[in-house]
């Protein structure tokens, strides 16, 4: 397997960032475990937040097939805007 380290100071730049209010998302087309890995290790997620995840295949392979895509998306926006306003829908 190949490992990309990130680059000197891109855990603080990013922690830094999100200081300051700026807003970041995440969009790849890595396995979703190794997207929530980087997202860790770069410091743009950590073990407190809550993970809206939108995908066309199922998160867990015991899972059944997931709800289509823009019932997901709705889902996600619902809950955005209860947690945080209609700024967010």
């Amino acid at each position: 397997a190949i490992e990309d380290r990130l680059q000197d100071d891109v855990p603080a730049t990013i922690a830094n960032l999100g200081t300051a209010g700026v807003k970041l998302w995440v969009l790849t087309g890595d396995k979703m475990t190794t997207a929530i890995h980087i997202g860790h290790s770069c410091r743009l997620l950590n073990k407190d937040m809550h993970k809206l995840i939108v995908s066309a295949d199922p998160i867990d392979e015991n899972a059944g097939p997931p709800d289509p895509i823009d019932e997901q998306l709705a889902a996600a926006a619902a809950f955005l805007a209860e947690k945080h306003g209609a700024a967010f829908a």
